[in-house]
């Protein structure tokens, strides 16, 4: 399938104040000592408002990897990131103008670096709150590697500039050269399990949609999620819905364990579900949850709320398992009691598990161990687990998203119903790589481990093409995931996808 790889993880050990004024030339000055009001990239001042001046931070540092050694900071890239806190008495938000200098023997500023294409030749950060910090990276082209810097900050809240800087902090960008030894290969490590090394990745909460037809909620509000249906004119109850994220132990506990006196061990179509809180996703699996389902009975005299309500919940998780060589996945869905009023009599529910865009997915039959009704007399007696397929039926490549509808109803009050759907459970299904169909979360992001053991010259050239080239591929600090590429005569500029690997791996023949 095409679609996006994650990140090599390779786990390696290698080694004055005044008012500013318009300058005829914005980016030369020669005096490392002339106040900040000097150099106004940030803006101009503005008098005429009173009120404190902000203040720099007394520590600035450089980075990464943001560590001194005997007072310098080391960094291991000419893109070099800048900090420093900024503090307003007044509380009003500030940035940070950075100025850079190359430094002469004894660390004492020398001369000052012109970033390229920049006003006064420096930096200036975005604003942040009082006692926050503010950062700058500089861009590429204008550090050297080997050589030693010095840098020091003004901050500005938008009127005022402080009267002074910052201390200088030192900080030398790592020189090209690159010292690395590496074992000799292992031909006999074992191969790894790159599932092994695959961490659930947290996703927003499904979003609820109204079910028509829908009433104006009677001493409830639709602001909080309630879906209501229509009054039952003889018992005066009107009935509302709603699904509510519940992250607690109990609701947890309730769908590991279940309920009524054995409370056995639920079943899970994905194992690393039970216990897990909110909402995951891997590459093939997914947990949607956890939540309670609500259904409540608003009980209502001459057209207002008398204050009664029959409240019944259910512990509710969502479990989703696809295929990567394959157009068919499974979902399950846990439904475990937690309240059923009595004056309910009973509740039924009717669960529908859909594709949002049916012409590109197909749904199959139901199936569930446990009865979708419960009494209100005993509601304990069971928990229920339903089970339903879906079939891709597409012929090159689409998106596809799940959606879950409960309806409730009971002898005493009509039905109302929730739907929801997780945007970001979005799948996507294809067979552009290969002849066969897969489908995978596509927006889960994967984590490629290199054998360091087995090839541990090609885990540091990959490591090296990381850490120095501007574009950081496949580097999970600099969040630069990679991509897959289908065979050549697949994809659009007909690249051959294997070519980079024989050529890595050949540096490691």
């Amino acid at each position: 399938m095409l679609s996006r790889i994650g990140v090599i993880a390779a786990s390696l050990v290698l080694l004055g104040s005044g008012t500013a004024t318009a300058a005829a030339d914005l980016t030369t000055r020669t005096d490392p000592s002339a106040p900040p009001s000097a150099t106004p990239a940030a803006g101009p001042e503005k008098n005429t408002r009173a009120g404190s001046r902000p203040v720099s931070g007394k520590t600035p540092k450089a980075g990464p990897t943001f560590t001194q050694t005997d007072g310098t900071w080391q960094v291991n890239r000419t893109e070099a990131v800048l900090r420093n806190t900024v503090s307003d008495a007044d509380g009003d938000k500030a940035n940070l103008t950075f100025e850079v200098w190359t430094t002469n023997a004894d660390g004492s500023p020398k001369a000052k670096v012109e970033i390229k294409d920049r006003p006064y030749g420096v930096l200036v950060s975005d604003y942040v709150a009082s006692g926050k910090t503010a950062e700058v990276e500089i861009p590429h082209g204008n550090l050297k590697p080997g050589v030693t810097y010095t840098f020091h900050t003004s901050a500005y809240d938008g009127s005022l500039y402080e009267t002074d800087w910052s201390p200088w902090a030192k900080f030398k960008i790592r020189d090209r050269a690159v010292d690395i030894k590496v074992p000799e290969p292992d031909k006999g490590a074992p191969t790894l399990n790159q599932d092994d090394h695959q961490q659930p990745q947290k996703i927003a909460q499904p979003t609820m949609a109204a079910v028509d037809p829908t009433q104006p909620p009677m001493g409830r509000s639709a602001a909080d999620g309630w879906n209501c249906g229509e009054l039952n004119e003889e018992t005066g109850i009107q009935p509302c819905s709603r699904l509510v994220p519940d992250d607690s132990k109990k609701t947890r506990d309730a769908l590991t364990k279940g309920t009524g006196s054995a409370k056995a061990a639920l079943p899970h179509l994905v194992d690393w579900c039970p216990n897990l809180m909110d909402s995951h996703i891997k590459r093939y699996e997914a947990c949607i949850g956890s939540f309670l389902f609500e259904y409540e009975g608003i009980v209502v005299k001459d057209g207002k709320p008398t204050g009664e309500v029959l409240n019944s919940s259910w512990a509710l998780g969502q479990e989703v398992k696809l295929s990567r060589n394959t157009a068919s996945f499974d979902q399950q869905l846990i439904l475990v009691p937690v309240a059923v009023d009595a004056k309910f009599l009973s509740v039924t529910l009717n669960v529908e598990f859909d594709c949002l865009l049916a012409d590109r997915c197909t749904t199959g039959q139901q199936g569930w161990d446990g009865a979708l009704v419960w009494s209100g007399a005993d509601p304990f007696t069971h928990s229920a687990v339903g089970t339903s397929s879906h079939t891709w039926t597409g012929t090159s490549a689409d998106t596809l998203d799940l959606s879950t509808k409960i309806t409730a109803y009971s002898p005493v009050a009509n039905p109302a119903a929730t739907r929801w759907h997780a945007t970001d459970a979005e799948i996507r299904c294809d067979k552009i790589a290969t002849t066969k169909p897969g489908c995978a979360f596509h927006k889960y992001i994967p984590t490629w481990v290199m054998n360091f053991d087995k090839t541990p010259v090609a885990v540091a050239h990959a490591w090296l093409i990381q850490s120095k080239l501007p574009t950081h591929p496949g580097s999970k600090a600099h969040n630069k995931p990679m991509f897959f590429l289908p065979v050549a005569a697949k994809n659009g500029p007909g690249h051959d996808p294997q070519r980079a690997v024989r050529e890595l791996m050949s540096v490691s023949g």
